[in-house]
């Protein structure tokens, strides 16, 4: 079952997983357990790199979230990104990425803090991407 979940996650963000099964045991339901696995770009048979089709801003997971949360997106070019967190209002709430990223997939963590350090209400968010030729807005939604 953990593997399945792992290998239906790291497939949905072009990876496959190499996990030992066996280390991956789940001691007690009421528990929390800490399994370390790696993602990889490619096929399983090392032989084919899996291509990036188009440039696409994937939802933030876990969503709702609390403390924190991961943006991912795919970027078909490379070049530069911007990605963004806005307020209901419009107003950026936190500048995560302005720079240039190689073509691949790409993962930022925000910890639902302002610009200042400050920690963010609970509400609304909105994170957008905008690259060259691209540009996209998504909602989250933090609980405290």
């Amino acid at each position: 079952m953990l593997r399945n979940l792992l290998d239906r996650i790291a497939t949905s963000l072009g990876y496959f997983t190499q996990l030992d099964v066996d280390a991956a045991r789940l001691e007690n339901a009421n528990q929390t357990t800490t399994v370390n696995f790696q993602m990889v770009a490619g096929s399983e048979n090392g032989e084919d790199v899996i291509p990036i089709t188009a440039t696409e801003l994937l939802g933030n997971y876990p969503n709702p979230f609390n403390p924190e949360t991961t943006l991912s997106f795919a970027l078909k070019t490379a070049g530069r990104v911007k990605l963004t967190v806005y307020n209901l209002k419009g107003q950026v709430v936190k500048d995560i990425l302005n720079s240039d990223l190689p073509t691949g997939y790409h993962k930022y963590i925000w910890n639902g803090r302002d610009q200042h350090g400050k920690a963010c209400a609970s509400g609304i968010y909105y994170y957008r991407m905008e690259s060259a030729d691209y540009q996209c807005v998504k909602k989250m939604i933090l609980m405290q």
